[in-house]
């Protein structure tokens, strides 16, 4: 039996470690591994794959299933009474609601799985969830909030020496400078964290800093160079099977040759980006097309199309609870009818 529990603990690392970059192999492994813990009955060894095949689906864009397998997951930590591996689970449970737009109950999720962690004293728990935490608040455009949360916990990450952890807080700072207008420094946050990302190994945090890049250098009107960034970062998404990554990209892409003109590519980059959306269900990618469709068919002179999908974006806002989005979206709808009016008396 030990040799047998050996294996299959050995089978799990091996579904961890391909779960670094490659989800979907790494999905059968874990599948694998529970299987043959069940087997022996071995509660906490199944859990523990549970838990990581329900990170692996989150990892897959494949939400639902993902939330599924880790609420099983730390219902059963709670029965074995392994407090750590139940907070790690509402942990995930928090950033799979996150994806899912149920950006509150994230937030309760995250708040409480950090509170478990500093009882039990496990400072990376903690640091994760901050991070999260600050995430979240990003999304909600709280971003003063978001920015303190992420500072926090890239210092906690970098005072126990998780490399990883530092990296992904600093390309999230990036982000969010990025958001109040703070661009010079955005890029420089994203570009550290992208060096450090490559010095790990970590394929997915590069990537997503290429396309942070990509964002931040059109804001500076560095269209080419933003171009060149995103169409890389695209493919390296394309290549791990990151589907969200992909259609962000693209999405950024169509945006990009907007900028330059380009309104034909804009047009196909920025439907294509729309079907890749709805395929995956992300309903916040979604309506970012919307918008940049509308702005689109603004530049080429159709009001009406351009009201009517700004109306359509402003729903899904209202709808998925994106109050910061929404009043935007409302704003330049409200310009864009005011306008319309004036040319009409």
């Amino acid at each position: 039996m030990g040799r047998h529990r050996a294996a299959a603990a050995c089978t799990l690392t091996i579904g961890n470690l391909l779960f670094l970059n490659q989800h979907t192999p790494a999905l059968e492994v874990m599948l694998d591994a529970k299987a043959k813990f069940e087997v022996m009955g071995d509660r906490m060894g199944a859990a523990q794959c549970m838990k990581s095949i329900g990170n692996a689906l989150l990892m897959l864009d494949r939400y639902g299933g993902a939330l599924s397998k880790l609420e099983q997951a730390k219902a059963e930590f709670d029965t074995i009474g392994d407090r750590v591996g139940a907070a790690q689970c509402m942990s995930s449970i928090g950033e799979t609601l996150h994806m899912l737009y149920r950006f509150d109950d994230a937030l309760a999720n995250l708040e409480q799985a950090k509170a478990e962690f500093d009882t039990i004293g496990n400072r990376l728990g903690a640091a994760q969830c901050m991070q999260s935490i600050g995430r979240t608040l990003h999304i909600l455009n709280r971003c003063d909030d978001a920015l303190s949360n992420l500072e926090q916990a890239k210092a906690e990450f970098e005072s126990i020496g998780d490399g990883l952890g530092a990296a992904q807080c600093m390309q999230r700072i990036g982000d969010t400078l990025c958001v109040l207008d703070r661009y010079d420094d955005a890029l420089s946050k994203v570009e550290q964290a992208k060096a450090e990302f490559e010095i790990i190994g970590d394929r997915l945090g590069a990537a997503q800093c290429m396309q942070s890049i990509g964002d931040t250098l059109r804001m500076l009107h560095r269209y080419d160079d933003s171009l060149s960034n995103l169409e890389q970062a695209k493919a390296e998404f394309d290549t791990i099977g990151n589907r969200l990554g992909a259609a962000q990209c693209m999405q950024s892409i169509g945006d990009t040759l907007r900028m330059l003109h380009r309104y034909d590519e804009a047009l196909s980059s920025l439907e294509q980006a729309k079907v890749d959306f709805e395929l995956i269900d992300d309903r916040l990618g979604i309506a970012g097309c919307g918008v940049h469709l509308a702005g689109l068919a603004m530049d080429e002179g159709d009001s009406k199309r351009a009201q009517f999908l700004f109306r359509q974006s402003l729903a899904i806002y209202q709808e998925i609870g994106v109050p910061g989005h929404a009043e935007e979206c409302r704003g330049k709808l409200e310009v864009l009818q005011s306008r319309t009016s004036s040319s009409n008396v």
